[in-house]
């Protein structure tokens, strides 16, 4: 029983290598991912020699685990706070003077109007983005389904953001995405992975710092360039308010870096999310009231993703800002 159970874990192992490797490459910089890939790294090469990864892709497929989940019917949608407590309004390091309304539009000014859809020509939104920019995809994708002649491509990718383009380099996906969607807009919302170290040529950058900020400042100006000089106006959504106060801390430094982006950046607008998650006093919540005064769960258990009715009330506020583009 014993060879059994050790045969099992080690045919388990196999099959598994390719994601556990690509788990620990996404892990932040440290010696816990360096040891982890160097253990990893010779099972998943002779997972690939022995073609398991191939069998374990077919019976993804198979099963359609490959396949995106499938989409539910439109949630009753929360009437959002117009006002943000005075937690709401504390300016982080490096973060611009002004702050939008919760779920407004920074540097809307600047923004081209885009011609109003219609069903002869539709208006094709690609939506980026790390898990939560998925959960809010999810969200808008239903939404604009529903609301009339829009065609969403939502393109996510877990644990990725702009911190480790060696792991997965976001430029050049959507770079990829823009010739082959040709898309009237994109969304884009990442940031939740990014709250940790660089390395620079072989030089830690600690996260938080003025040379961290910096890297990152040119790392979301490239992107957002890389939208509007292919000619396609872009929404940025901020990352929410989260369960963990260190996270919240760490986000809203990259919400304020991408917010004054954002406002540089003709062709690019801003949506603020942070209070559409906060409670009356300002704190985060897990459960918040839906249209009819119910409370309903809008965020996971671990304190960071959303629930598909957080997904929704989010992209809701996408959609009240994206509709100024053209009215």
């Amino acid at each position: 029983m014993l060879v059994l159970a050790i045969t099992c874990l080690m045919g388990w192992g196999l099959l598994s290598a390719p994601d556990l490797l690509r788990s620990a490459q996404a892990s932040p910089i440290g010696a816990r991912r360096t040891v982890a890939i160097a253990v990893l790294q010779p099972f998943a090469r002779l997972s690939d020699m022995l073609g398991l990864d191939r069998l374990t892709v077919g019976t993804d497929r198979v099963l359609g685990h490959d396949q995106p989940a499938a989409v539910g019917p439109p949630v009753v949608h929360v009437p959002f706070p117009t006002a943000a407590s005075s937690s709401d309004q504390e300016t982080p390091t490096s973060a611009p003077s002004a702050v939008p309304d919760p779920g407004g539009l920074a540097g809307y000014p600047y923004v081209p109007l885009l011609t109003p859809p219609t069903s002869l020509h539709p208006l094709s939104v690609l939506i980026v983005g790390d898990s939560i920019g998925i959960d809010m995809g999810e969200g808008l994708s239903r939404l604009l389904d529903a609301r009339g002649p829009f065609r969403p491509r939502l393109d996510g990718h877990e644990s990725t953001g702009l911190a480790r383009p060696d792991f997965f380099n976001w430029p050049n996906q959507l770079a990829r995405d823009l010739r082959q969607d040709h898309p009237g807009l994109v969304v884009a919302m990442m940031g939740a992975n990014d709250a940790q170290n660089f390395l620079i040529g072989g030089r830690l950058v600690s996260f938080g710092s003025a040379a961290w900020a910096g890297i990152y400042r040119q790392r979301v100006s490239g992107l957002m360039a890389e939208v509007t000089e292919s000619g396609h106006p872009m929404i940025w959504v901020g990352m929410p308010v989260m369960g963990s106060g260190s996270l919240s801390a760490a986000v809203k430094l990259i919400n304020s870096i991408a917010l004054s982006e954002a406002v540089l950046h003709p062709g690019v607008a801003y949506v603020d999310t942070w209070s559409l998650f906060v409670d009356g006093k300002g704190h985060y919540a897990a459960y918040l009231p839906d249209a009819s005064g119910r409370k309903e769960l809008v965020r996971t258990p671990d304190g960071i993703h959303l629930t598909p009715a957080g997904g929704d009330r989010l992209a809701l506020a996408v959609w009240q800002s994206l509709r100024t583009l053209w009215s």
